[in-house]
């Protein structure tokens, strides 16, 4: 594999093998999650991603020459009371579970989704400095947190609240604050257009914010819509947009002509860069953006991202592929 898509791809997977439609028991779920991080020759996995109800069980799966590294859902809430509550109790649960599974288990990542009475700026500007209070009294060890909007024309604005909050750049200790984007989900309602998405990515580029996407990426490329289907996003169409956005200041149309893109031969990979048809980057860019902007992306498919890049003679075919697919998250 040319160096070049090894590090667009390293550590770019968060497996979501626990949630619907996946829902695979904790013990299958990691069983196929350390066969893939043993056949995956480009580091591609990075995150086990986990609900709070189900932390106990996959913390249970954890042991010191297997270390695991989470991304936890806290529970959230019908409103912003509920939601802080919540947090607070589920932030001490997490604390007590990795202090109990001492180096075994690391949480350093919470995914939030906010409640519909927060989602005004000023009530989002409040949860959001509450979040960070909590975090600074019960939860030292978590570094990054991905707030989850829809990608709605007040995006914007919710993103510059984010931005607010000091994070780690800082020194001073605290978690930094980033944005997730559902990029597919059961129904046609649930994928964002191209339009959009290019905008958000535009968006938290321009303030610095790193982001993850979940939700129907289990392929390269964007799909064509078949008949009763909506187009779905690709992953390598998301890394390499985020990549143009991180490098240089991009007009969103630009990025949504990268995730229109359906045709391999516009993607070029070798030793030291990636081509998308009239623009390169260095592997220097790509680590950059990566840090910066889309750490990662998730899916319920541990093995397919694989074996689809295996498909377009992206990744070598001698590669093992004996796990068991999964549904997609």
């Amino acid at each position: 594999m040319p160096s070049s898509l090894a590090s667009l791809l390293h550590q770019s997977l968060d497996f979501a093998g626990l949630f619907p439609p996946a829902s695979l028991p904790a013990s299958e779920a990691l069983r196929i999650f350390r066969q893939e991080q043993a056949a995956n020759t480009a580091g591609m996995l990075a995150r086990f991603v986990c609900p709070m109800i189900r932390l106990d069980e996959i913390a249970n799966g954890a042991t010191a020459d297997k270390p695991l590294v989470v991304s936890a859902l806290p529970r959230g809430g019908k409103n912003a009371g509920e939601f802080l509550a919540n947090l607070e109790t589920d932030l001490a649960a997490i604390r007590r579970l990795t202090q109990a599974h001492d180096g075994a288990l690391s949480i350093d990542t919470i995914e939030v989704r906010p409640p519909a009475d927060a989602l005004e700026p000023t009530s989002l500007r409040k949860l959001v400095a509450a979040i960070d209070a909590l975090l600074v009294q019960k939860a030292g060890g978590i570094r990054q947190v991905f707030v989850e909007l829809a990608p709605t024309p007040t995006l914007a604005s919710q993103l510059a609240l984010l931005a607010e909050q000091p994070g780690l750049s800082t020194g001073n200790g605290r978690a930094s604050f980033g944005y997730k984007l559902r990029t597919g989900g059961s129904d046609a309602a649930s994928v964002p257009s191209s339009a959009l998405t290019s905008t958000a990515i535009a968006a938290a580029a321009a303030l610095g914010l790193a982001m993850k996407c979940t939700g129907g990426l289990h392929r390269p490329l964007r799909t064509a819509a078949a008949a009763g289907s909506v187009p779905m996003h690709g992953f390598i169409n998301l890394l390499v947009a985020s990549t143009l956005a991180a490098a240089a200041t991009t007009e969103a149309a630009t990025l949504e002509s990268v995730l229109e893109e359906t045709a391999p031969a516009a993607f070029a990979f070798d030793g030291n860069t990636v081509s998308w048809r009239n623009h390169k980057f260095t592997t220097t860019d790509i680590a950059t953006a990566r840090k910066r902007l889309l750490i990662s992306f998730g899916s319920c498919y541990v093995e397919q991202p694989r074996t689809e890049l295996q498909k377009l003679s992206w990744w070598p075919k001698s590669a093992p592929a004996n796990s068991t697919p999964v549904a997609n998250n």
